[in-house]
């Protein structure tokens, strides 16, 4: 055999949790396979049965016929104290394990079974029967009278005899076909027993690194271990594909290979080798035609024959040998010798075909694989679990599903304060603590957030320290901001991170008056206000305020954003502080921080005056509000009375020097003088406008 060929050594490996069960042989040069040799021995395979073979070969599903191994007993795991063995021998024992699964003579017994349960189920002895009486009706009428008689006592004519009846039995169309279908179930069971032996082997295995887990390390990880196979093939139950099948049959047929650690994980690479087996089939069936090599599975048949039935009987005499060729080749013993001859043939084609020690040593390094993936998984975990007592003690008391959180914390402690630091929190029982938070706490330790921190943070936030990482308060605050518990819980209650971070900038005493509110405005003032507005308004009126008061304020200002501006004016503080009807007055101060005409502003103060003379309304902050437009409006009014007297006075000095002289002269002059006279006029005018 090649290098090549070696190297592609079959394996036989049952995925009992990721792949489905594969069969893959060695391929080799030589043209035989273990249905083929059959034919070769007894009949010729059909070119549609050696199709039905292949596909048998390739496929992984199991029939729904009861496979052989489901009639032995549960395999009995005979392995040392795999709980007392080194980590270096591992692989070792290992190897031991599944070589002792498959032993040759082992696997030659199993054949032997199969070939007999399979030999009745197809009731092969009729076919026997039929195929022998046949052909002895045939070879007797080819030979003549003398040569019949003669055989009784010739052993040469006898065997000749026999070796022509075998001939024709057992090269017939009819016992070929048998064969054929023979030869298919053989290789299918064994196919499955083949799978079987090698889930047996891995179970085995694994129980081995399960005991070598739990004495080494701590039980847990063993449980581990097995809790990580068992999802594996509950998710194979729950949608299971065509190559699972081959897994879930042999699961219900063999529980006992669930005992402990279930059964073994397959490789990629079983799964890939199986088209080049079956491309290595295809062109090696052939049709088979027998020959005289029939007789040399039967040797037993002419001994018995040519020496042992050389009885002379004159009534017979005429059919020969005959008879007693039809019976032995009819009796038990005879077909009891064709099974023997054709589980040999299949136990010698298997051994030539499979490398099982290799087979053994693939199941083995498929199992010790595993045991690398986890090694690599919890690597830290285990080497902790190891060296560290107090660790180990703390895993041993660690729910399965609680495993990998435990890893978790030990990476990032680690990877953030360092081995030592991890050793001291171990000593102190401080991991302890940790470990019994919530996994989402684990956030605040990758943000290097001190372990102390941490556990001051659970202290004070009990159930609500989910919450407190989900806003990430952690990151704006420290626990010895808060007085107690329930004051953690008013900032949390926001449940949102910004709004939160505007609250821990405000004082505990600003803070504490903010939350007060009832909890539609919290959240409301919160968005709508700077940080400097919330820390002045909580400190100038809420903590000043009681709580009704600040209800009526805080929702004013909802209402009237604008009336921040005024409530900032120390003024306006001091008196709305002071007033006895907070309410009205907040109305007013609102009234003036509108938009209004200066007809409205003025109808306004007004309206004003009545209650600032009653006392509902301070004078001073009337003043404050309606001065101006008091002062302005008395300013315009003193501008009109003064334009409207200096007005008065030009029209009455108007009517004065507008008064009409009448002069009476004599009609002569009229004309003459009319020029004259009116030239006098405009002189005396001119003269008192001077004056």
């Amino acid at each position: 055999m090649s290098g090549k060929a070696q190297r592609e050594a079959a394996e036989v490996t049952y995925v009992g949790v990721f792949q489905p069960l594969i069969l893959t042989m060695k391929t080799h040069h030589k043209r035989f396979l273990i249905a083929s040799r059959l034919g070769g021995v007894f009949g010729k395979i059909s070119r549609y049965a050696n199709t039905v073979l292949i596909a048998l070969l390739i496929t992984s599903t199991i029939p729904a016929h009861t496979i052989f191994a489901q009639e032995t007993p549960p395999v009995t795991y005979t392995f040392q104290e795999c709980d007392q063995i080194e980590e270096a021998r591992l692989r070792d024992e290992l190897n031991s394990i599944t070589q002792s699964i498959f032993e040759p003579e082992k696997i030659r017994l199993e054949i032997e079974a199969i070939v007999d349960r399979k030999w009745a189920e197809l009731d092969l002895d009729s076919t026997v029967d039929a195929a022998v009486d046949a052909a002895v009706e045939k070879a007797r009428s080819e030979t003549d009278w003398w040569e019949r008689v003669k055989s009784n006592w010739s052993a040469d004519t006898t065997k000749e005899l026999t070796e022509k009846v075998a001939t024709y039995a057992f090269g017939s169309d009819s016992f070929a076909n048998a064969v054929n279908l023979l030869s298919e179930d053989i290789a299918s069971e064994l196919l499955d027993e083949l799978r079987v032996m090698t889930a047996k082997s891995a179970s085995s295995a694994l129980q081995c690194v399960q005991a070598f887990i739990g004495d080494t390390f701590s039980q847990t990880m063993a449980a581990v271990l097995d809790e990580h196979i068992q999802e594996r093939i509950d998710e194979i139950v729950v949608d299971p594909d065509p190559e699972s099948a081959t897994i879930l049959d042999i699961l219900e047929l063999h529980p006992e290979l669930l005992s402990g650690v279930a059964v073994i994980v397959g490789t990629q690479l079983a799964k890939q080798f199986a088209a080049k087996m079956a491309q290595n089939i295809a062109g090696k069936i052939v049709v088979r035609i027998l020959g005289k090599l029939a007789t040399s599975a039967i040797p037993l048949v002419g001994w018995i024959i040519g020496g042992g039935l050389i009885v002379w009987d004159v009534i017979n005499a005429g059919e020969g040998a005959f008879p007693q060729i039809r019976a032995a080749l009819q009796e038990d013993q005879t077909k009891a010798e064709l099974r023997k001859q054709i589980a040999s043939e299949v136990h010698e084609e298997l051994l030539a075909e499979l490398d099982l020690t290799e087979l053994s040593r693939s199941v083995s390094n498929d199992v010790y694989s595993q045991w690398q993936g986890f090694r690599s998984k919890y690597g830290r975990v285990l080497e902790l679990a190891e060296t560290n007592s107090r660790f180990q003690g703390l895993l041993d008391d660690t729910p399965v599903e609680d495993v990998k959180k435990l890893a978790d914390f030990v990476s990032v402690v680690e990877a953030k304060l360092g081995s030592e630091r991890l050793e001291s929190l171990l000593d102190k029982g401080q991991f302890e603590r940790l470990l019994a938070l919530p996994q989402e706490v684990l956030e605040m330790l990758e943000l290097g957030v001190d372990p102390d921190v941490v556990i001051e943070w659970a202290n004070l936030a009990g159930e609500s320290v989910v919450l407190l990482v989900a806003t990430e308060l952690y990151r704006v605050a420290s626990p010895s901001d808060f007085r107690d518990r329930a004051d953690l819980e008013r900032v949390l209650v926001l449940d949102d991170a910004e709004l939160i971070q505007k609250a821990m900038l405000l004082e505990r005493e600003e803070r504490g008056a903010v939350l007060a509110l009832p909890t539609v405005h919290i959240k409301q003032v919160l968005e709508a206000l700077s940080p400097d507005e919330l820390s002045w308004l909580a400190k100038a009126y809420l903590t000043k305020l009681n709580a009704q008061e600040r209800n009526v304020l805080v929702d004013r200002i909802l209402r009237e954003p604008k009336l921040i501006t005024e409530l900032g004016v120390e003024f306006v503080q001091v008196t709305l502080l002071k007033s006895q009807d907070l309410e009205e007055t907040l109305d007013y101060i609102a009234l003036k921080t509108r938009d209004r005409l200066w007809v409205s502003q003025v109808f306004d103060m007004l309206s004003s005056i009545r209650p600032a003379l009653s006392g509902e309304l301070s004078w001073s902050l009337f003043w404050h509000y309606e001065g101006p437009i008091l002062r302005n409006s008395l300013y315009l009014l003193a501008g009109l009375i003064v334009l409207a007297i200096f007005w008065s006075r030009i029209r009455s000095r108007r009517q004065r020097q507008d008064v009409n002289v009448t002069l009476v002269l004599p009609e002569g002059s009229v004309g003459s003088g009319s020029d004259a006279d009116s030239q006098d006029r405009e002189g005396k005018r001119d003269g008192e406008s001077g004056q």
